[in-house]
């Protein structure tokens, strides 16, 4: 293990050399509805991934974790590395927080594209969260792409242009320092009200990038979460529909009321 204090914000912690070949790297960190820090774990624990790198900057919020054992554990980015049989390796960047400033946002932003250029990645693309305040069954799968190319090959996957509006956050800046860098790429943003943890836009994205990618993982587990989720959904739905006509019911005029005084 060796620790490398890259500037006085930064300190990497590297446990293993990343072979530098053309790779993809995929970037998932905590946000709205954590869909893409579930979609990136589950993506880190069915491609067998290993960890090479620990990321620790002075700007993520204040706090230790604590493990299932009680062990006090420092935020931190991680960076993983996993073989595929189907295509380039992956590279796969999570943290537990994203930082707290803006200043550190970019600064990890920076720091994730630059470990990628030197590690011989062509190709970047995170994973977020669309939040459109409304439940979604069925959720849909906006992208945001660095060039036209890109785009018009995730539109043939499946995917949803977002057009106007901004990306907020590690997850967008990524790819728009990737494009800076020259590098391809796109932010994959799973359809979500905001209002839930959702395992079902976390698989919405997934599904997608795996087509994309060419990708074979076992998607039964996270499949099953996401049903969680529409079911919960429906049960929300309902309850709301109920909660209306209750209301329409009380607001209609010439009715006795219930009660005498």
């Amino acid at each position: 293990m060796q620790v490398y204090p890259m500037s006085p914000n930064v300190d990497i912690v590297t446990f293993a050399d990343i072979p530098r070949r053309p790779a993809v790297l995929l970037a998932g960190l905590p946000g709205i509805g954590l869909v893409g820090k579930i979609a990136l774990d589950y993506l880190v624990k069915k491609l067998n991934s290993s960890l090479v790198s620990e990321v620790y900057l002075d700007s993520f919020p204040p706090q230790v974790n604590l493990n299932d054992r009680g062990v006090v554990e420092l935020l931190r980015g991680e960076l993983y590395y996993a073989e595929t049989v189907q295509g380039k390796p992956l590279l796969l960047f999570t943290a537990s927080a994203q930082p707290s400033s803006p200043e550190g946002q970019y600064l990890l932003s920076k720091k994730v594209v630059e470990l990628a250029v030197n590690a011989g990645v062509e190709e970047i693309f995170t994973l977020a969260a669309y939040v459109t305040g409304e439940y979604s069954e069925r959720p849909r799968v906006f992208v945001a792409a660095t060039d036209e190319g890109t785009m018009a090959r995730l539109k043939e996957a499946g995917a949803t242009i977002a057009s106007g509006g901004a990306i907020t956050g590690v997850n967008g800046l990524i790819v728009g320092f990737a494009k800076l860098r020259g590098l391809k790429g796109a932010c994959l943003m799973g359809e979500t009200s905001g209002y839930i943890v959702d395992a079902a836009a976390a698989y919405a994205v997934l599904e997608l990038l795996s087509k994309f990618l060419g990708l074979e993982v076992d998607m039964e587990e996270l499949e099953r979460r996401a049903r969680e989720v529409e079911v919960v959904i429906r049960r929300m739905r309902e309850e709301i529909m109920r909660m209306a006509e209750k209301v329409e019911k009380e607001k209609r005029p010439g009715e006795a009321p219930s009660y005498i005084s």
